[in-house]
């Protein structure tokens, strides 16, 4: 075997249906000596992704199971307490709501989602789904102690990875009906990305997305605030 300069943390997550297995490589920066299961950091140092095959799809659905299910008395504390922080200094209260897109490319590394895009769509979609509808509890979640707008990281989800497109065949399915959700609650939907996001705009305007932020300019994203603002700043609030 080649020697590997950089010990291994592996993680089994044991499930019904057989064990989820990961690894990073524990460089010197590496924040954690237990890794998380989305972490940036895993994404260079991975040797190992949690979900290889169609298999793993049904162990993740056990790992991503219904959170309402389980004690939430923390997490209704947490939240009593940052809204009484925020009701007493007068600013928005701000709950997120877990990514598809995002996880999925952190469990299957993005390389190999793009791939598998192309190769086996319906096996990134059915990724997608899971995480999706395990999204969807947690926002009901969000939503049942009050916020006044959801943060939803689309990231990964930029022209810099994928055409119009794709983005209108993977992404809006598991988007639409959060954006609706947030809605029908009486709360603000903010969507968050920091790469090309031109080619967008009028998705988002049409999905009823209400807050885009961070408008990242060139070279890293392709972000023109002039043309944002004439071509959706009248019903989106553009948050850089």
């Amino acid at each position: 075997a080649l020697h590997q300069p950089h010990p291994l943390l592996i993680k089994e997550l044991a499930t019904p249906r057989g064990t989820l297995r990961m690894a990073v490589k524990k460089t010197p920066d590496y924040p954690s000596d237990d890794p998380p299961l989305v972490a940036d950091a895993n994404w260079s140092r991975a040797t190992e992704r949690l979900v290889k095959g169609e298999e793993d799809l049904e162990r993740l659905a056990y790992i991503l199971h219904d959170p309402a299910a389980g004690d939430l008395t923390g997490f209704r504390e947490h939240a009593a307490r940052v809204k009484e922080f925020c009701a007493q200094r007068g600013v928005l209260v701000t709950g997120s709501v877990p990514s598809p897109s995002n996880f999925a490319m952190n469990f299957l590394g993005a390389t190999n989602m793009m791939l598998k895009a192309a190769d086996d769509r319906a096996f990134v979609k059915e990724l997608l789904g899971i995480v999706a509808e395990w999204g969807k509890r947690t926002l009901e979640m969000v939503l049942e102690v009050g916020v006044d707008t959801v943060q939803f990281s689309g990231i990964y989800e930029g022209t810099a990875f994928w055409s119009p497109a794709d983005y209108e065949d993977l992404f809006t399915p598991s988007l639409r009906p959060l954006v609706e959700m947030a809605h029908q609650a009486g709360v603000k939907f903010h969507y968050f990305s920091d790469a090309q996001i031109m080619g967008y705009l009028e998705t988002w305007r049409e999905m009823g997305v209400d807050i885009l932020s961070y408008l990242n300019p060139p070279p890293m994203g392709d972000a023109d605030l002039g043309e944002i603002k004439r071509r959706v700043g009248d019903c989106i609030c553009l948050w850089g």
